[in-house]
């Protein structure tokens, strides 16, 4: 077998772009297979219902994999699953996690299972640093779901012997499962993401948090881009700055507001996303050889800038911590120190605007680094990024590096060389849709789904209804 999908989500058109995937190389001459899991994935649950009108995996799965089998892809459904011992059952049954330590360092057969199910933990709560004793019930049901994928995706692999598996990003609980039993069986692992374009999607060589990876696929883009790919790359740059539809984090934010500068100069820090790199497994993204997290680098950088005189430290917490957890918020939005200058999630305060005013830009992960290099201001990634190793931002390898920068104010790179990563990021994806159309939902011309077909022709109806109503209304 040349190679095997293993899919265990069905919801959005992540399981479409599995199936698309598999036809795609079908009509490569490859040998395909595909594997569905089907544990009880507590991070995962069908929409609410009530019986026997509620939606059922089953119910989209099931014509799924008849379509594939229709184009002879091999479905593997010759492997028992949900078979993990008692055993194991009962110790995780008697386990009382404590800590996040304890569920990080959590294996199974050498395996770290315990990173996906804090990933999923993490976005569940909107939380970084979730509280571990308070969701020890569903830590353990996470877990446990996570080993049974995990032994079934071994059996999968050891009896059909694949080259490869793909699977879709790969931070999850059931997809770094499989990613562990790749690993184990010795197999190499790709997997697939969306982006904004629904008609796209990104098929990484290896995995998207892989930097090699990245690059060659940013680089396979670049090289192979329309004649227009230069005006499309500034194209992005300027709609993620300008555009409110396109970019949600400016709604509160009002054009040209920004701080009055207090020191000769000013070094912000733009913050990403705790939850977004702090739980990844086998991850070159997120990995900085300075600090353990963002949260310790900017410790640092307000205890640096405390005992200076003429320069001010400028914090620009993400607009997304507004829609985090308190405890996150309490963190992001109530940093202080001396020489330091908070703007919370919630400010007016315009991120571009505040750029400009800048002598320096520091990130851990954002975008905005490599906006900031876009927009002529020198900046400074302190952990691996997806734009890493184009030569747009500094990277600093130790302390006494970073220290370098922050008191020599280097000058800003060159703008053509954010140029690639803005043309790929604007493409969305370096694969189109050829079975799936995003346009009605449809793959190979059905429309799947998990609710009862009844329910799905009244909600066509009402929905149909309600489009016809609104396109008389806009004629008067």
């Amino acid at each position: 077998m040349d190679t095997l999908i293993i899919q265990s989500y069905c919801m959005g058109r992540v399981m479409e772009t599995s199936g698309d995937i598999a036809l795609q190389l079908k009509d490569k001459e490859k040998h395909v297979g595909y594997f569905f899991v089907d544990v009880d994935d507590p991070f995962s649950q069908m929409p609410f219902g009530i019986w026997p009108f509620h939606a059922k995996k089953s119910r989209k799965v099931r014509p799924f994999k008849k379509i594939l089998k229709n184009f002879n892809i091999h479905i593997i459904e010759d492997v028992q699953q949900k078979t993990t011992n008692n055993t194991t059952f009962s110790l995780l049954e008697r386990s009382n996690f404590t800590s996040l330590e304890e569920v990080e360092h959590f294996t199974y057969d050498s395996m770290p299972l315990g990173f996906g199910v804090l990933t999923e933990l993490a976005g569940m709560t909107k939380d970084a640093y979730p509280d571990v004793v308070l969701y020890n019930d569903i830590i353990k049901k996470g877990l446990l779901a996570s080993i049974q994928a995990y032994e079934s995706c071994v059996k999968v692999l050891q009896k059909y012997n694949p080259k490869e598996i793909i699977i879709y990003n790969g931070r999850f609980a059931i997809s770094q499962a499989a990613r562990c039993a790749a690993k184990r069986c010795d197999v190499e692992v790709r997997s697939y993401e969306f982006s904004s374009n629904p008609t796209r999607f990104f098929l990484f060589e290896k995995t998207q948090f892989n930097m090699q990876s990245i690059k060659k696929t940013i680089a396979e883009c670049w090289e192979e881009g329309a004649p227009d790919r230069e005006a499309q790359a500034h194209h992005f740059f300027f709609r993620q700055r300008n555009n409110k539809e396109f970019n949600g984090y400016l709604l509160n934010q009002k054009n040209k507001d920004f701080p009055e500068k207090k020191k000769r100069t000013r070094v912000t820090f733009c913050a990403s996303s705790d939850d977004e790199f702090v739980y990844l497994y086998d991850s070159d993204i997120g990995q900085s050889s300075i600090f353990a997290s963002q949260r310790e680098a900017v410790k640092y950088l307000i205890e640096w800038v405390s005992e200076l005189e003429d320069v001010e430290l400028v914090i620009r917490a993400h607009p997304f911590i507004s829609k985090k957890s308190i405890r996150d918020q309490l963190f992001w939005n109530t940093l202080s120190g001396k020489n330091t200058t908070l703007i919370t999630s919630d400010s007016s305060v315009d991120t571009y605007a505040l750029i400009e005013s800048s002598d320096l830009i520091l990130t851990y992960g954002s975008m905005t680094g490599i906006e900031a290099t876009y927009w002529g201001r020198p900046s400074v990634s302190l952990c691996c990024s997806p734009y890493s190793g184009w030569e747009c931002v500094y990277e600093p390898k130790s302390l006494d590096e970073l220290s370098s920068l922050l008191m020599s104010i280097p000058k800003a790179l060159l703008q053509e060389r954010c140029l690639p990563f803005g043309y790929t990021i604007n493409q969305s994806g370096n694969y189109r849709h050829q079975y799936y159309s995003p346009k009605d939902a449809k793959f190979c011309d059905v429309k799947l789904s998990v609710d009862l077909r009844i329910l799905q022709i009244l909600k066509e109806s009402i929905l149909g209804k309600y489009a016809k109503k609104l396109r008389a209304f806009s004629y008067r």
